[in-house]
């Protein structure tokens, strides 16, 4: 994954047409001045020590850092569905770059993925399809113009909140026009 990650920031930088010097600005600006002319050479060129392997790895901290210098999404650094069939994502072992892309941002399983016992999704799977219906209830509740379908979304949105408080999660904050059902059913 590294080497796809290297070969994609170094696309995008040249998409930006930025030169390493000035992405190494960009990061430093954001708070990563670790990231030089030179660790960015290492990272995109990938040079390999005398055993083969890749000198400079990733981290994760450096690709959120440089997703966001280069205007990318991170999960398209690792898995650039829009230009890929599949990709590898353990050794060995390659899924469409679609299947990637939601395995990763946690809409769905791994196609053919071991079972540990847990017996489908596990907790965090099911928090973040609690998150992804909450945030479409609300954007639909915008998008109404008759008052009895918002007065049904509000109470879409309240049984969400309410299945979301049951779980122990945070409740993402609201709009302030729908300040009303922070009374009802977050305190």
């Amino acid at each position: 994954m590294s080497n796809l990650a290297a070969r994609q920031i170094n696309q995008a930088r040249k998409r930006l047409r930025l030169t390493r010097e000035e992405l190494a600005e960009r990061c430093a600006t954001l708070g990563h001045a670790e990231l030089t002319y030179s660790s960015l050479t290492n990272i995109e060129s990938g040079r390999p020590d005398s055993k083969g392997r890749r000198r400079r790895r990733l981290t994760i901290d450096e690709l959120v850092v440089l997703a966001l210098a280069l205007q990318i999404p991170p999960v398209q650094l690792l898995f650039p569905a829009h230009e890929m069939e599949s990709v590898e994502v353990l050794p060995e072992r390659s899924v469409s770059a679609w299947d990637a892309v939601r395995w990763f941002s946690g809409e769905s399983q791994l196609p053919n993925a071991p079972d540990y016992g847990a017996g489908g999704y596990s907790r965090e799977f099911v928090m973040l399809g609690l998150l992804r219906r909450h945030d479409e209830l609300v954007r639909r509740w915008n998008s109404y113009d008759e008052e009895n379908m918002r007065l049904s979304m509000l109470g879409a949105i309240r049984a969400i909140r309410l299945e979301m408080r049951g779980h122990g999660m945070i409740l993402p904050k609201l709009p302030s026009y729908l300040h009303i059902l922070e009374r009802s059913c977050d305190s």
